[in-house]
């Protein structure tokens, strides 16, 4: 806004009457903060659609919804590792050994995601809560097997519901 226009306005709410330096001074601010505000609303909106991320239960990655309706359920191990795995559609999921005598509900509970080939859990920590990430890549998944490796271990599974 330009000066005519500030005057304008302190003229227009004042009635006409004489207004101080420090009432121009605090429009003026008022005004120069909505432009700030404005500024502030459009930024988060643009950075909120550029780093929108794709919804794996999205239309546009049918295969991924496939893979990942594939996913849920309790695995049991074939190779590479004693531990079961039950992968909830929560996106949650829990990880526990049998064989040391460890009970699904006492079991080591993770998040997990899966976007096209990339498997990520994310295991908590009972003390202080850490979350560890894991990362592997998925090489097969069907309605009853599940093989995935990471850098060190290929690891197998059968779906046991």
């Amino acid at each position: 806004m330009e000066t005519n226009e500030y005057e304008f306005l302190l003229q227009f709410r004042m009635g006409r009457k004489r207004i101080s330096i420090y009432h121009k001074l605090l429009i003026q601010n008022i005004m120069k903060s909505k432009k700030y505000i404005f500024f502030a609303v459009i930024t988060s909106l643009f950075l909120t659609a550029c780093l929108k991320r794709d919804n794996p239960l999205d239309e546009k990655n049918t295969e991924n919804n496939v893979q990942i309706m594939y996913l849920y359920g309790r695995w049991e191990p074939k190779s590479g590792t004693s531990m079961y795995f039950r992968y909830d559609k929560n996106g949650e999921g829990v990880m526990w050994n049998p064989n040391v005598d460890q009970m699904e509900k006492e079991g080591q509970r993770f998040t997990w995601e899966l976007v096209q080939s990339e498997l990520t859990q994310i295991h908590f920590m009972e003390i202080g809560g850490i979350g560890i990430p894991k990362i592997y890549t998925v090489t097969e998944l069907t309605e009853t097997t599940l093989k995935y490796k990471d850098k060190f271990t290929s690891y197998s599974f059968t779906k046991t519901y």
